[in-house]
């Protein structure tokens, strides 16, 4: 059979294209390479992924205790979104301890210039509430400046847990006042 020079000529599909600039085929230089594992023995064995995070570290006396490890931990996870992994590069490099807590908008700045977007909401509801949940606790305040901080001291967990407690107990009274209005109306909830 003659080769068909039209054919291969048309036949664009299968020539190189070099992606539109706006394509990104490598995360952005602001994520640093994940740090290598420490070589495992014979005696060692590896620490299953769901057992990592919940494990809280056995410290000695009168050593500096931080959740600043477990956030680094969780950033150097190769699970953890490039975006997640960008915010908390930001955290880590920015915002340890509540006295440097950054502004939801300098964090944006900072995933602008990655390359990326995210709404304050998603950034709540994905990385923020995750971190509570699994032992590398982002902390938030809204006293003053408001911001988000890695928890560093005693003193970071303090505020929060005393900003939990006013919120619960404005939720508390919230539903206090809900079974008011029902009993109003004759139901017992």
């Amino acid at each position: 059979m003659p080769h068909n020079s039209a054919r291969w000529k048309d036949d664009a599909f299968f020539s190189p294209v070099k992606p539109p600039p706006s394509v990104r085929l490598s995360p952005p230089k602001c994520v640093p390479p994940p740090l290598p594992s420490p070589p495992q023995t014979r005696t060692t064995l590896p620490v299953p992924w769901y057992v990592q995070f919940k494990v809280r570290p056995h410290f000695i006396q009168g050593e500096k205790m931080s959740l600043l490890p477990a956030v680094q931990r969780k950033a150097n996870d190769p699970r953890t979104s490039v975006v997640h992994k960008c915010i908390l590069d930001f955290l880590i490099a920015n915002a340890v301890g509540s006295a440097n807590a950054q502004p939801w908008e300098m964090i944006e700045i900072h995933l602008a210039a990655c390359g990326y977007t995210l709404s304050q909401n998603a950034f709540q509801q994905g990385l923020l509430k995750n971190s509570r949940e699994n032992g590398y606790f982002i902390g938030s305040f809204d006293h003053g400046t408001r911001g988000y901080f890695i928890i560093d001291t005693q003193q970071d967990a303090e505020l929060m847990r005393d900003w939990y407690t006013a919120r619960i107990t404005k939720e508390q009274a919230r539903i206090a006042s809900l079974q008011k209005d029902a009993a109003s109306v004759g139901w017992t909830i």
